[in-house]
């Protein structure tokens, strides 16, 4: 997975997380840590096949396995106003629960961080329909970002009353990846027969 790792010009000067309470990536004293932080891929084409099915299962909205992956978004705005709209929390009211966490990609040095796109283009990495409007801007990193990478932590409530936010032309209720799906055991009815026929069809 070298190859597709970015390189450090490669990246923009800064990413930025969603976290909130569920998700199963964690915030530690240490910094932010994937759930499953001891997979690594080789170079192999047995070991790329692996890898991109890891990263294709990162963003299945119904996959319940442990990711080795956290995501990111690289627009600001896109990750604020996708953090104000809360699709975590399914039929649940906002609870504003949730910080979103400004990283330093200089300080990211020993880190394997993948642009989305270029997984997409490069590896065939198949996005799921409803994750794939994130696709352009989203970078993941592989298990951890360490905490003195984290620039800025803002709490949910600030971002959302402290100033406008742009709303963007997308659905809220579309996930983004697995971290999300850990936490809709509460979604309706509706919204959970639309992903039971989503998965029946892929």
């Amino acid at each position: 997975m070298d190859q597709y790792r970015c390189r450090p010009e490669e990246l923009p000067c800064n990413l930025y997380r969603v976290q909130y309470p569920e998700s199963q990536t964690t915030r530690t004293d240490e910094g932010l840590k994937a759930t499953n932080t001891t997979t690594f891929y080789g170079n192999s084409d047995y070991e790329l096949g692996l890898f991109k099915q890891a990263v294709e299962n990162h963003f299945t909205w119904s996959y319940r396995g442990r990711s080795p992956f956290i995501s990111f978004f690289s627009d600001r705005e896109h990750a604020e106003n996708w953090g104000c709209t809360e699709p975590w929390g399914g039929s649940d009211p906002h609870r504003d629960q949730w910080t979103l966490c400004t990283i330093d990609t200089c300080l990211l040095e020993e880190i394997y961080v993948f642009k989305v796109s270029r997984l997409v283009d490069a590896l065939g990495v198949r996005i799921p329909e409803r994750a794939g409007q994130h696709e352009g801007g989203s970078y993941i990193c592989l298990h951890k970002v360490p905490a003195r990478a984290i620039l800025e932590e803002k709490a949910g409530s600030d971002v959302k009353y402290g100033g406008d936010y742009y709303k963007e032309p997308w659905d809220p209720y579309w996930g983004y990846d697995s971290d999300d799906s850990a936490v809709r055991n509460n979604i309706s009815d509706n919204c959970m027969r639309f992903l039971e026929d989503y998965d029946s069809r892929h």
